[in-house]
C-alpha cells in the first residue's frame, strides 16, 4: 500500500544521502591532497589508510555489522581513496614528463579496467565476505603499485607480493 511507497521513498532518500556524503569525502581529500608537501606522502598515506579501513570494513562485514557502522566506514575508507587520486595522477604523470598525457591516460584507463573486473568479483559467494576481501585486496595492489611506482620495491617483488 501507499505506507510501503513512502517505506521505500525514505530508504532511497537516505541511499541517495550516503552516496552524496562519499563523494563528498573523496572532492574533501582531494582538495586535501594538494597540501602535502611530496605526491608521494600523499599516496602512500592514503594507500595505507585504505588497506588499514579495507581491513576493518572486511572483518565489520564477516561479522554482519549495521548500516551506520559500515557506512561510516566507508567514509573513512573513501576519504583515504581521494588522498590518492591527485597525488598519483600527479606522479604518473611527472614520471615522464614527455608523455604525461599517456601517464593519465595510462592511470585512468587502469581504474575502469579494475572496476570493471572488480565489479563481478564482490557478487560471489557470500557478498559480504566477498565484497571485503576484493577491498582488502584491491588496497594491497594499490599500496604495492603505489610503492613500485615510487621505487621503494622492485618490480619483480612488488609482483611476487600481488600473486603470491
Amino acid at each position: 500500500g501507499l505506507g510501503d511507497v513512502y517505506k521505500r521513498q525514505i530508504i532511497c532518500t537516505v541511499s541517495e544521502a550516503c552516496f552524496a556524503v562519499n563523494a563528498v569525502a573523496i572532492g574533501v581529500a582531494a582538495a586535501i591532497s594538494v597540501k602535502f608537501r611530496q605526491p608521494e606522502t600523499g599516496t602512500l598515506t592514503g594507500c595505507i589508510g585504505m588497506l588499514c579501513l579495507s581491513v576493518c570494513v572486511m572483518i565489520a562485514l564477516y561479522n554482519g555489522c549495521g548500516f551506520w557502522t559500515y557506512e561510516l566506514l566507508m567514509f573513512a575508507l573513501l576519504f583515504t581513496m581521494g588522498l590518492t587520486f591527485t597525488s598519483s595522477t600527479t606522479l604518473a604523470m611527472d614520471s615522464e614528463r614527455r608523455y604525461a598525457g599517456a601517464a593519465s591516460a595510462l592511470l585512468g584507463a587502469l581504474c575502469f579496467a579494475s572496476g570493471g573486473i572488480v565489479s563481478p568479483l564482490v557478487g560471489l559467494g557470500n557478498i559480504l565476505v566477498s565484497t571485503g576481501v576484493t577491498f582488502v585486496v584491491c588496497a594491497i595492489c594499490s599500496l604495492l603499485c603505489a610503492l613500485w611506482a615510487m621505487r621503494k620495491v622492485p618490480m619483480k617483488v612488488a609482483m611476487c607480493r600481488i600473486f603470491r
